[in-house]
Formats: structure tokens, C-alpha cells, sequence
């Protein structure tokens, strides 16, 4: 197998980036679309002095489009598993959003989660000798002083993670198993389905190494970001009150379905017929 030296930082990724926008005008100006009138709207989003809700409403919003930016820099790099690892990302991001907007208790399941994470990783480097061996005396005092002060909040009980897949009951579960289950095995894990973009097997079953621009999820991919996008603006049209904008969305939801032509593959975007944003 002959690589460019550089692989994906090859300068010539370019032709790369060309090649794949050319087999896919439409999702490419759709996204293009949608993406713009994200950041239009990003700034007009008011969160009031202390109001917790809209503070994590905005800040989901923000960290959504960023992984969905993301997305589309990798895709058209050929960068698949990437691609769709920021795609779940995204969706995750986006079930939050909309749990979010109709629980505010949310914000107090994001304290415990990270309470939950502090304690775990600091019990885990406490009982690491590796690491006690290289870390400072003000160090281990902090990760001790950590692990007491999150026991201390939650004794008899222990903080709790965030389980995702309980976040998205209701509106959201439909981007749960249509987008973030299959990105979560076929690109966020190191599972077989990730593992095979990297071979190729030939006609007598021997088998030789791929590194380089992919496309054959592309378009699931692509679905998968538009779907993202389209759920996250109209929740943020309806809770920031941007009804000046909910024209140009239902316009760009229509092309949305349009363009997906009422269908999906694993890891693509809901059928736009199964689900109203």
C-alpha cells in the first residue's frame, strides 16, 4: 500500500474535500443553510442573571454546532469514524438540549454527574502507585481532599452518572437509536464494526491495510448532521422566543425532508415521517 507521507495532512486533502462536496451538493448546501442560521441566531440568545435553565440551554446549543462544525470538517476530509464520532457527540449534546428545556432538574443530574466523574478519577489515581509515585505532595492532598468532600455530600449514597439513554426519553429517544447507538459502535468505540474501515479484503479472502479518505457512510453521516441541526434550532426557536427565524427553520425542516427522501440507513437521521422536531 503506497500513503502520501503525510497522510491526512497531506496538502493534498484538498482534492479530497472537493471530490466529496461534488457527490453531495444537496446535503452540503442544505447543512451550509442550516449551519448559518445557527450562528445567526447564537447571539440573540438571551439568558437571564441566574437562571440556571436557559444558561444550560444556551451552552448546549454552542457545544452542539461546534460538534456538528466538527462533523463536517472531518467528513469531507474522508475522516469517517471521526466524522461520526463528533456526530454522536452532537446528538448527545442535542438530547440534552431537549431534556433540558423541559427539565430544569437537569441541571442538578450535570452536578452529580460531574461529582460522580471527580470522585471516580481521583479514588482511581489515590489507588494508582504509578501515578503516586511521579505526583507532589499538593497534588494527592487535592485528589484526597476531592474524594472526601464529594463522600461527605452524598454519604450513605454515591453520586450517580448521567445516564444518557434515560435523558432521551420522550422527543429525544428517536435521535438515541437512530443516530448516537450506531455512531456510538461504528466510530466512538474501538469495536469491529470501527475496526474493518481499516482493511480491505480481497477475491481470495486475504485482506490488506486501508488508511485514507472514505466516503461509504457519507451520506448517513451527512443525514445525521442535518437531523442535529434541525432539532436543535427548533428547540432553541421555541424557548428563546426567535419566532422572527421559525420561517427560514420550517423552510430549511421541508428541504431537510426533501433531500432525505423519507429514508435512513443505521446511523443516519430519523425518517423525517417518524418524528415532528
Amino acid at each position: 500500500m503506497t500513503l502520501p507521507p503525510d497522510g491526512f495532512l497531506s496538502p493534498d486533502i484538498q482534492e479530497t474535500i472537493a471530490r466529496v462536496r461534488k457527490n453531495f451538493p444537496d446535503w452540503f448546501e442544505l447543512i451550509g443553510r442550516l449551519n448559518r442560521l445557527a450562528m445567526r441566531v447564537m447571539p440573540k440568545i438571551d439568558v437571564p442573571v441566574g437562571d440556571k435553565q436557559k444558561f444550560l440551554e444556551a451552552v448546549h446549543f454552542a457545544r452542539a454546532v461546534q460538534s456538528l462544525q466538527a462533523a463536517v470538517l472531518l467528513l469531507e476530509r474522508g475522516m469517517e469514524a471521526d466524522a461520526r464520532n463528533a456526530l454522536r457527540s452532537a446528538t448527545e449534546t442535542t438530547i440534552l438540549l431537549v431534556r433540558v428545556s423541559r427539565d430544569p432538574a437537569l441541571a442538578e443530574r450535570l452536578v452529580e454527574n460531574d461529582d460522580y466523574h471527580r470522585q471516580k478519577m481521583a479514588g482511581a489515581l489515590l489507588r494508582d502507585a504509578g501515578a503516586m509515585a511521579t505526583m507532589s505532595p499538593e497534588r494527592k492532598e487535592a485528589l484526597e481532599k476531592t474524594a472526601a468532600d464529594i463522600k461527605a455530600r452524598y454519604t450513605p449514597a454515591k453520586p450517580r452518572p448521567l445516564n444518557i439513554a434515560d435523558e432521551a426519553i420522550g422527543d429525544a429517544l428517536v435521535l438515541y437509536n437512530l443516530v448516537f447507538r450506531p455512531t456510538s459502535n461504528d466510530a466512538a468505540h474501538t469495536s469491529l464494526e470501527s475496526l474493518v474501515r481499516h482493511f480491505i479484503e480481497r477475491k481470495d479472502g486475504s485482506a490488506f491495510l486501508q488508511f485514507g479518505p472514505r466516503m461509504k457512510s457519507a451520506k448517513d453521516t451527512l443525514d445525521g448532521v442535518a437531523t442535529i441541526f434541525v432539532f436543535a434550532l427548533h428547540v432553541v426557536f421555541s424557548r428563546a422566543v426567535l419566532t422572527e427565524h421559525e420561517a427560514e427553520g420550517n423552510e430549511l425542516t421541508e428541504e431537510w425532508k426533501r433531500v432525505s427522501k423519507a429514508t435512513t440507513s443505521p446511523g443516519g437521521g430519523p425518517r423525517p415521517n417518524e418524528t415532528r422536531p
